[in-house]
């Protein structure tokens, strides 16, 4: 399985991660500055508790 990121206002997809674990997402976005993290106004996840988690540790 994959990772998709996508920005729904534009139709336009991110970023497709070969994986969809907490490493491989940690690594992708972590890369990014705060300033573009700050952006970032909704994120849609499944009921997986690991993937809140892993957005409360990135986008909070």
């Amino acid at each position: 399985m994959s990772f998709i990121a996508q920005d729904f206002d534009y139709s336009k997809i991110i970023a497709i991660l070969d994986g969809r674990t907490q490493a491989v997402i940690k690594k992708h976005f972590i890369r990014y500055f705060h300033k573009v993290h700050s952006r970032i106004k909704v994120i849609t996840i499944v009921m997986f508790g690991s993937y809140y988690c892993i957005a409360k540790l990135l986008f909070s």
